[in-house]
This record gives structure tokens, C-alpha cells and sequence, in this order.
């Protein structure tokens, strides 16, 4: 199996989402167990970019458009109080799309994902690999790659997801399978 820890993502709870109409932007605070959404972090300043979403407290689900997923970018942040862990996020992109299918409250989720990086898992020109109950739990950017290769790999009882017990909103930050 494979599972960063700790996470290759922030993630916390929003506290304030009284700019998000006027300026594209929420607070929150973030968890420890998580790197801080900061560009002085090493997951961060390695991206070259990165995602935010905003899920649902009560089911844990991505807030999203009913056409499906949207992709809001990670625009800046600004540290808040003296602890570390309070952070005002700023959000480019289709954050409209978000705001009219179900608009956050107060107490929903937060992630902010590298959009790009390593891969959890890449097969490079490999042919007739065989991963038998494999599992990805955490990993940055997309969780399995295939590049040119002779084709005829198998995968039985493959799993990428959130590991069963815990918090973590994210498996992998991209792709499952790519």
C-alpha cells in the first residue's frame, strides 16, 4: 500500500466564508496533521500550483457544480493569528460554479492540493506488470501513470481511496488512474 504521511495536502474548516462573494476568499483554521496551505511548504513549492475544494461537513462530499467537479486554484494565502494554523485562502477560478450548486457554511471542509508532482505510482515503458491487491490511501498528484510501454498490465483488487478510520478527505490530489 501506499500512504503519505503526512498528507501531500492541507485541510481544515472554514471559519469565515463572509468574503467569498466580495473577494474570492474564506478562513480557516487548518489541522496539524497536515501541512499548512503555504507556499514556504515543500509540497506547495514544488506544485507549481495547486487546488482548493471545499466539501460538505455533514456527508464529507466535494461541494460541487451538478455538472460535476470543479476546479477552483489555489490564488494566495495569508497566515491569521499567532498559532499557524489560521489562514485566509484566496480562490481563482470556477469558484461561481461552486457558489450557485451549493454555496459553503461556516464548518465545512477545506483541502488544498499540489496539482502537480510525482505520481504515487508510475509504470514507464513496462509491459505485463500484474499489481494484485493493491492499495493507494495517500499520494500526491495522480495515483497511477502509465507511460509508453508494451501494454498488457493488470490490475486486480486495486483500491485508491480515502483509508477507512480516518480524516483525510483526499486520496490522491489528481487522477486515480491516468
Amino acid at each position: 500500500a501506499i500512504d503519505y504521511d503526512p498528507p501531500a495536502y492541507a485541510q481544515g474548516r472554514l471559519t469565515s466564508v463572509d468574503r467569498i462573494s466580495s473577494s474570492s476568499s474564506v478562513e480557516a483554521v487548518f489541522d496539524t496533521a497536515f501541512p499548512m496551505p503555504s507556499s514556504e511548504e515543500a509540497v506547495f513549492s514544488r506544485a507549481g500550483g495547486a487546488k482548493v475544494a471545499l466539501w460538505s461537513a455533514a456527508t464529507r462530499t466535494m461541494l460541487r457544480s451538478p455538472e460535476g467537479a470543479v476546479n477552483a486554484w489555489f490564488a494566495g494565502s495569508t497566515p491569521l493569528g499567532q498559532n499557524g494554523t489560521r489562514w485566509r485562502i484566496e480562490i481563482g477560478g470556477h469558484l461561481d460554479a461552486i457558489m450557485q450548486a451549493s454555496p459553503p457554511q461556516v464548518g465545512d471542509l477545506i483541502t488544498v492540493a499540489p496539482s502537480r508532482g510525482p505520481h504515487a505510482l508510475e509504470l514507464d515503458q513496462c509491459g505485463m506488470v500484474t499489481l494484485r491487491a493493491f492499495h493507494i490511501y495517500g499520494g500526491t498528484c495522480m495515483g497511477i501513470v502509465e507511460h509508453p510501454g508494451r501494454g498488457a498490465n493488470k490490475y486486480e483488487q486495486l483500491r485508491i481511496g480515502r483509508r477507512d478510520g480516518t480524516s483525510h478527505l483526499l486520496s490522491v490530489t489528481a487522477d486515480g488512474f491516468h
